[in-house]
Order: structure tokens, then C-alpha cells, then sequence
């Protein structure tokens, strides 16, 4: 908590010498992050020989989007890269690591294979498309963090208003961009649904994603560097002109929920309100543990392989998060330790598990959230949705509320949301949520067209309410 509080000090000081005006908020130093603009697969050996390349090294582009940066350098279809700035690349994550220093305006050398010979193809680069929305501006914004930058953009909706109520959005555990979402992303419908009635949203890139610029990668730091993001962000936030700084509030979902209270324990934080949707209470590994139980026989495994796999899971869960030992260490013990940490964990035989470095997971695990929302002032919300089989059940939500009320009377609320996925999606039961998740075709369709909107009514409801109140 100590760092936190030291970067957002620091940070407020920074924001208030390089913002003081509406008209000055435009970054100065990010550049926007290059999209290609092509559909790439790797090299098959077929196609090799095909084509006449002694290996299967290399990308093979399938397609070329209109007015690209593909298109600007004339890299056509069929063709294959083989170098991109003296960057050898074998691979799609080769293509990805060659790809993501390089920003708008830059100059790329391309070596590719076309019709029987090498090619080297030369050009400038064209910066990823901005989001735009029908209920206002989206400001693109960058927010100093430690020795760099981190993108924001803020929703700023069409409104008369000279002040707007405001609310800072932190999503789920993946390292994923939060910019250039798809209109039927869950995260853009809720972005754009905030809009609409009228609030400003920040929404803040993770480090090392997106534009961010001299700051980590998001898979190599701790629960704590994320959640100083965060908060530099909504330091940020408060130096808007037009936003009303006693009325913000932070939405948190899924993992963006343990960190939430992380923001408003501090007191030099407290936003008015605090949402969460699909969270938990417990520690990370006692979470598990009642995951991997709920989930397992649910997704169709049989109950008696779930209870021996369950009693494996324990000393893993042990040994990670409470002794802090590398998977590496843990697979090593034995055989089906390794079994399990591959499947079920997402361990890729190195330090990552579920997509992260194992010890951002333990720095998860080691979070005091009862003391963190013991230490909450704020007006909080916590919300469950039905078909919700990543958060499992409704009883950590109703413990929240219960907790905060303990130590602050009357602040907490509970919001069942039936027939709702973790993704903010109308699937109907969990049962039916399963099924349909089974699906891809039609998942897609229900993100395209089941949002819950009336969620979101609820959430603004519950938010307006707050607006006139003291905390």
C-alpha cells in the first residue's frame, strides 16, 4: 500500500503539471501502437514446398485489409514474411514480438518470399484506428507511471451538463488491450452503455500493453504494480474539468474486483462508490480449490475423477501459494502434478500459469481482502450474476456486503442478476450458459445481441442514487 500511495501522489503532481486545461490533454509522448493489417497463419510445410522455401519458417498472409499498413508497403496475399527489420520471423509470436516496439509513423523493412524469390518491401507505418462513439468524444490520454506512460481513453458523453459523474473500469485478469475494442465486446457494450446515461468512463491499459510506453509487461509484475495503474488513472481522472470529482466511482470485474477495494482502502483514494460483478472474497488458492470442484463436474467431468484430481489440486494449490514454489519445482514431485498443472492450470512448462507469471498469482493470494474492505469507506455494490459459473456462486458477493456493513452500516448492497454470465451476456441458466459457451458460433451471437442492458440500468440506478449523498 505504500508504493500505491507514493505513485498516485507523485502521479496527481505529474497529471496537474502536464494537463491544468481541457485543451492540453492530448498525449504528448504515446504514439499509437501499429496494427498490420493482415490474416496470418503459420507456414505449413506443405506450403513450403509448395512455394518453393527450403522450411516452414515464416508467416503465411492469407489476406490484406483495405488501407493498412499491409496495403501502404504492398504486401500482398500469399505472400510470406520472412524478416521484419532484421527481426528473423519463423513464427505468429515471432510476427507479435517483431511488431510490438514499433509505433505510427515508424519505418519498417519487410523481407518476404513472392512467386520464387525474396523480395524486400520498404515503408512507413500507420497507427492502429482509434475507437469512436455515438453517445460523445473518446479522448485518447496518457497518465505517467514510474519511468513511463500508460493509455487512457476516456468516454466523454454528449451532455449540457458542466460536470459529469464519472466512473474507472478495471477488467479482468488477462493481459489483453482494453483499446480498439469490437463494437459486441462486453467491455465496450458496458463502456458505451455508462455513456449513454450520461457518465464519463476511464478506461486505463494494464503496463506494457497497448500504447504504454517504457513500463513492464503486464505478465511480469504483481498484483500491487497493476493496482498503482490504477490508481494513477483515477488521479488522472480527477484532473478533468469536466468531471464531477466527488462523484467517482470504480466499476471492478472479475480480478478487477480484488482490486477495487485495493483502490478504495486508501484513504487518500475513496471514490464515493464502488461496483463489483462476478468477484470473490476468499484468497486466490481457497478460490481455486471451490472452482476446480464446481466447475470440473459441471464442464462434464465425472464426479469421482473430480475427487481424486481434487486431492492433487490441494498440495499444488499449497505449494504455489502458500510456500510460494515455482510450478517448474511443483510438477517435478510428480508426474500427475505436471498432468494437471497443464491442464488445468494453463502451465506452459515455464513460469506462466493462466497466462500470467505464477508469482502475480501469489501476490494475489497473499491480498488481506477482508482488511481491505473492512477498510472501505465507500458506498459499495456487489453483484452476481446467475449463469456466473467463473464466480461460482452468489456467497462470496452476499459476504462482501455483509463485511462492509459490519464495519460501515448501511454503505453495501447486494444485486442478484438473473440469467447472466460472467461476460454481462443473458444465457438464461448456468446450465444453459455452459452449453451455449460450448458453442462458439453462438456465443459469438449472444455477445453480439444479449447484453444485459438492464444490468446496467441497475448499476446507474444504484450510482445515481449515491450522487447527492456524503460519504
Amino acid at each position: 500500500m505504500n508504493h500505491l500511495r507514493l505513485l498516485l501522489r507523485n502521479t496527481l503532481i505529474v497529471s496537474l503539471m502536464l494537463v491544468g486545461n481541457i485543451c492540453l490533454m492530448q498525449a504528448q509522448n504515446l504514439k499509437r501502437q501499429v496494427r498490420l493489417g493482415v490474416q496470418p497463419t503459420n507456414l505449413t510445410e506443405g506450403q513450403a514446398s509448395t512455394l518453393g522455401l527450403p522450411n516452414a519458417d515464416g508467416i503465411y498472409i492469407q489476406s490484406i485489409l483495405p488501407e493498412s499498413s499491409a496495403e501502404e508497403i504492398g504486401l500482398q496475399a500469399e505472400d510470406v514474411i520472412l524478416m521484419i527489420n532484421d527481426f528473423d520471423v519463423a513464427s505468429l509470436e515471432d510476427l507479435k514480438t517483431s511488431l510490438q516496439p514499433l509505433r505510427e509513423g515508424d519505418n519498417i523493412k519487410m523481407g518476404i518470399w513472392r512467386s520464387g524469390s525474396k523480395k524486400l518491401l520498404k515503408g512507413t507505418l500507420k497507427g492502429k484506428p482509434k475507437e469512436s462513439s455515438p453517445h460523445g468524444e473518446i479522448l485518447y490520454d496518457e497518465v505517467a507511471f514510474e519511468d513511463g506512460y500508460l493509455r487512457a481513453l476516456v468516454n466523454k458523453p454528449n451532455s449540457e451538463k458542466e460536470k459529469l459523474p464519472a466512473i474507472l473500469l478495471i477488467p479482468g485478469y488477462p493481459c489483453a488491450s482494453v483499446d480498439g475494442l469490437p463494437g459486441w465486446h462486453p467491455y465496450k457494450q458496458l463502456v458505451e452503455a455508462f455513456a449513454e446515461r450520461g457518465y464519463v468512463v476511464m478506461r486505463i491499459e494494464k503496463t506494457g500493453l497497448g500504447d504504454c510506453m517504457d513500463t513492464p509487461f503486464c505478465d511480469e509484475i504483481e498484483i500491487d504494480v497493476e493496482a498503482a495503474g490504477f490508481a494513477a488513472g483515477y488521479a488522472h481522472l480527477k484532473t478533468y474539468d469536466f468531471v464531477d470529482t466527488s462523484n467517482i466511482f470504480i466499476m471492478g470485474h472479475s480480478l478487477g474486483g480484488l482490486e477495487a477495494p485495493i483502490l478504495a482502502a486508501d484513504p487518500e483514494i475513496n471514490p464515493k462508490g464502488v461496483m463489483v460483478y462476478g468477484t470473490v472474497l476468499s484468497s486466490w488458492g481457497e478460490y481455486l480449490a471451490k472452482m476446480f470442484r464446481f466447475q470440473m463436474v459441471r464442464l462434464g467431468q465425472d464426479y469421482v475423477e473430480m475427487e481424486a484430481n481434487q486431492r492433487h489440486f490441494m498440495p499444488i494449490l499449497y505449494e504455489m501459494y502458500h510456500n510460494g514454489t515455482p510450478p517448474g519445482d511443483v510438477a517435478a514431485t510428480e508426474s500427475v502434478y505436471d498432468t494437471l498443472l497443464r491442464r488445468e492450470f494453463q502451465w506452459d512448462g515455464g513460469n506462466m500459469i493462466f497466462g500470467r507469471d505464477y508469482t502475480f498469482w501469489k501476490s494475489v493470494h497473499d491480498l488481506d481482502l477482508a482488511k481491505l474492505w473492512s477498510q472501505t469507506d465507500s458506498y459499495v455494490l456487489a453483484m452476481y450474476g446467475e449463469a456466473d459459473i467463473e464466480a461460482i456462486s452468489p456467497a462470496e458477493h452476499e459476504e462482501i456486503v455483509r463485511l462492509v456493513n459490519a464495519y460501515h452500516p448501511d454503505r453495501a448492497t447486494y444485486q442478484f442478476v438473473p440469467k447472466t454470465s460472467h461476460s454481462f451476456i443473458e444465457v438464461g441458466s448456468m446450465q444453459e450458459g455452459i452449453e451455449i459457451q460450448q458453442n462458439p458460433p453462438l456465443m459469438f451471437q449472444y455477445y453480439q445481441t444479449k447484453f444485459n442492458v438492464q444490468m446496467v440500468e441497475e448499476m446507474v440506478k444504484w450510482m445515481n442514487d449515491k450522487l447527492e449523498k456524503e460519504l
